[in-house]
């Protein structure tokens, strides 16, 4: 009887748990890379926290190639380096 109410439980909890972001999904149109192509895109993030905490920098590249009209692959590199403290590589 437990084991009943557990797995009603746990089948029935998916629709009051929520995480902090929506599901992430992309769709292209038209306007992707043309094939053979590589694109090199530089971008980052800072921010500047309230008093007593550290300034930091999260700069990221991307490259992504364009494989068919319809394909691209791409790869992403971020790190991030908080002041006076470490430098790490994210993702």
């Amino acid at each position: 009887m437990k084991l009943l109410w557990l797995t009603a439980l746990i089948l029935s909890s998916w629709v009051l748990c929520h995480a902090q972001e929506s599901p992430y999904f992309v769709t292209y149109d038209h306007h992707m890379e043309e094939p053979g192509n590589l694109e090199i895109e530089v971008s980052s993030t800072t921010d500047i926290p309230r008093a007593g905490q550290k300034y930091y920098f999260a700069p990221w590249t991307e490259f992504e190639y364009g494989v068919t009209a319809r394909w691209t692959a791409e790869l992403y590199l971020e790190g991030q380096s908080t002041w006076q403290d470490s430098t790490v590589f994210t993702g």
